[in-house]
């Protein structure tokens, strides 16, 4: 009988250190859980979602994470500096256009600009002429009227040939490719 209540204590004390590592265990366990759901937010519900479950874990953490979250901040920060130094540029561009130009356009300006000088040479070639007897006026008027009209014949023969290329150009854009061509198939390269 003695191994009777010997034996019953060791199995009691067996069962208590059995109690006390399931406790310690699910203790463990708890505070590892507490642990995880604090840094992720949630854990695993089973096996086969664990994979998904890592990467919105990773996720959140990466959200979460003071040096990404200062990081975004400056580059909000610099995305706002540049628009603003962005609009500031634009407005002093114009600011300074308007300084230089007052309020006209470039087109504007070039028209005024070859306009000033047609009157300069005009003013010139009138001097001269007041300057010069009479028949080398008329000659000198003729002279200037040729020099007009070849002028006027350059220009008028300049705008059609830019028509002409400018047809041409209209009509080798509207060509279907030649399905010959390397990457014609794919629409690469130039239609001429």
């Amino acid at each position: 009988m003695a191994d009777g209540p010997a034996a019953l204590v060791d199995a009691e004390r067996a069962r208590l250190r059995d109690r006390i590592e399931r406790n310690e265990a699910r203790s463990n366990h708890d505070a590892t859980e507490r642990t995880v759901r604090g840094r992720c937010g949630t854990i695993p519900q089973t096996e086969a979602g664990v994979p998904a479950w890592a990467q919105a874990a990773a996720q959140h953490t990466a959200e979460t994470d003071p040096a990404v979250i200062e990081a975004r901040t400056m580059a909000e920060q610099a995305r706002d500096e540049l628009r603003e130094l962005t609009r500031r540029h634009s407005q002093e561009s114009i600011a300074l256009s308007q300084r230089a130009f007052g309020n006209t356009t470039p087109s504007t300006v070039v028209r005024r600009v070859a306009q000033l000088h047609r009157q300069a040479q005009d003013s010139q070639t009138l001097e001269r002429l007041e300057a010069l007897p009479l028949p080398e006026d008329a000659k000198l008027v003729r002279e200037r009227a040729l020099h007009v009209e070849a002028e006027r014949l350059a220009a008028e023969q300049d705008r059609k040939a830019a028509e002409a290329r400018a047809q041409q150009l209209g009509q080798s854009l509207t060509r279907p490719s030649d399905p010959r061509r390397p990457g014609a198939e794919r629409g690469i390269g130039l239609s001429l």
